[in-house]
């Protein structure tokens, strides 16, 4: 079975603090189909996407995990993002599957949710879900 299926396009941040799962997702999502930026921390994610939309190269979607070491946090960048982009699309990720954030999503503001560790369809079900005409 090849990667067609889960093949898509847009633009995509991706906010997580250790590079060996940035370096992995840059090359899952470019594989398949989709451009992409990285940031390792909340306010780094912030200030790439208020930049890319003074561009006017707005992100289609955030992928951004819950717990970052030593910044902000997927709960707390995402309360951010909406204030820059009210319609911005995120998706939050977690190894903590029961934090009430993960269980909750849209509560707090999230567009889908992802549990760590994901497989290749989940997260190309997840972004052809949000991304639909992309």
């Amino acid at each position: 079975m090849g990667l067609e299926e889960f093949k898509g396009s847009g633009r995509i941040l991706v906010m997580d603090d250790e590079e060996p799962i940035r370096r992995l997702l840059e090359m899952i999502l470019a594989e398949l189909g989709y451009r992409t930026a990285f940031a390792a921390t909340g306010e780094e994610c912030l200030a790439e996407y208020a930049a890319a939309m003074s561009r006017g190269e707005k992100y289609d979607l955030v992928l951004m995990d819950l717990t970052i070491a030593g910044g902000l946090g997927g709960k707390e960048t995402i309360a951010e993002l909406l204030k820059l982009d009210p319609k911005a699309k995120a998706v939050v990720s977690s190894g903590y599957s029961l934090d009430p954030v993960m269980m909750d999503y849209k509560t707090f503001g999230f567009s889908g949710a992802l549990g760590k560790p994901y497989l290749l369809k989940d997260l190309a079900a997840e972004l052809k879900r949000l991304l639909p005409s992309q």
